[in-house]
């Protein structure tokens, strides 16, 4: 497949992805201060969920950069990783809505996991596909770490379920240092 028409369906993708999260906030009739305590977790799990896509955008479009085209199998596990990211606004909403509810953690750290190995899992694809490729590196931490984080978060959310947001708040905050320590470097 072409990259580019492919990129540019991943785009567009992740642009309604992030819309649709940002309409689940709502906000109270009345802004006042008081008032605006009561979106305060909302707008948490949607900036966490929402820095999450944005640095996974530009991982996806980093894993493609040196690839002139995109094989069959890389395709249709993108789809499922874009898939799974769909699910992002409804998983955001409910963890935000309640998040001292365990069920509600449960599904947005799962989905959270399965991003992440479907991402390794385009890796490995066009690793396999192209051996000599050369992927630029642009994880903040090494899959097998994120995945530990998240399955750590996971076990304790049902002593307290919060902990899951708390595990994503790491993940983002690691993220974003390094993130920004790459940058300064270049």
């Amino acid at each position: 497949m072409n990259k580019e028409r492919f990129l540019a369906f991943t785009d567009a993708v992740i642009a309604i992805v992030v819309t649709i999260m940002v309409l689940e906030i709502h906000l109270p009739d009345e802004i006042t201060l008081s008032s605006l305590r009561h979106v305060a977790v909302p707008l948490a799990a949607y900036l966490l969920s929402f820095l999450n896509i944005y640095g996974s955008w530009y991982s996806h479009h980093q894993l493609f950069k040196n690839v002139k085209t995109v094989p069959q199998r890389t395709f249709w596990l993108s789809g499922l990783w874009v898939f799974i990211m769909s699910l992002y606004p409804m998983a955001t909403a409910a963890v935000g809505e309640h998040p001292t509810r365990l069920p509600q953690e449960l599904i947005y750290l799962s989905i959270a996991f399965f991003w992440v190995v479907l991402f390794q899992m385009m890796e490995h694809s066009l690793k396999h596909e192209f051996p000599d490729l050369v992927i630029p590196q642009t994880h903040a931490m090494p899959h097998w770490l994120y995945l530990s984080t998240l399955g750590v978060a996971f076990v304790l959310a049902f002593i307290w379920p919060p902990i899951g947001l708390i595990g994503m708040l790491l993940i983002t905050l690691n993220s974003i240092v390094t993130g920004l320590r790459g940058f300064r470097n270049q």
